[in-house]
């Protein structure tokens, strides 16, 4: 029986030795890698459009007005390619609103326009309505994504919903 048992254990012992030495090796980039701008997809940040204001129209609909001429993306030297993330919070805003971890934030999210969708500035984003039970203030932020990199959030536009 021990002779039997040798072969699985010297496989199972190499195997156990692959194994370890596999783990020790070192990643196949320098420690550093994706610090380098030129190696992560998106390059530079793009920056921000820019909201002008929000209105409240009829019927409970929202119409946020911004013009993208201050948003451009660094790697192509245009604003062409990009997107608009549009997000909104209800209430007072956290005091520390200045935290990525706030504006990037998923739950706030509410959608997101092309700037090939039109042609010039100022733009208009309409189609957004606010329920009847809901009455406050409410905040919009935009940031603008190049598939790459998401850019820092634009300054704010708030409406009072009565």
């Amino acid at each position: 029986m021990g002779g039997r048992g040798s072969p699985r254990l010297a496989f199972l012992c190499l195997a156990m030795a692959c194994f370890c030495w596999a783990c020790a090796v070192e990643s196949p980039v320098e420690g550093d890698y994706f610090n380098n701008l030129s190696r992560i997809k998106g390059g530079e940040k793009p920056t921000p459009p820019e909201i002008q204001g929000v209105t409240l129209l009829a019927g409970r609909e929202l119409q946020i007005t911004f013009t993208s001429a201050p948003a451009n993306d660094p790697d192509t030297g245009t604003n062409d390619n990009l997107l608009y993330f549009v997000y909104y919070a209800d209430g007072d805003l956290p005091p520390d609103f200045s935290d990525e971890s706030y504006y990037y934030s998923e739950e706030y999210y509410l959608g997101y326009v092309r700037e090939s969708d039109w042609i010039g500035d100022p733009k208009d984003i309409t189609g957004i309505y606010v329920s009847e039970a809901f009455a406050g203030r409410l905040h919009f932020w935009m940031t603008s994504w190049d598939g790459g990199r998401e850019s820092d959030r634009s300054n704010f536009g708030s409406v009072d919903i009565p």
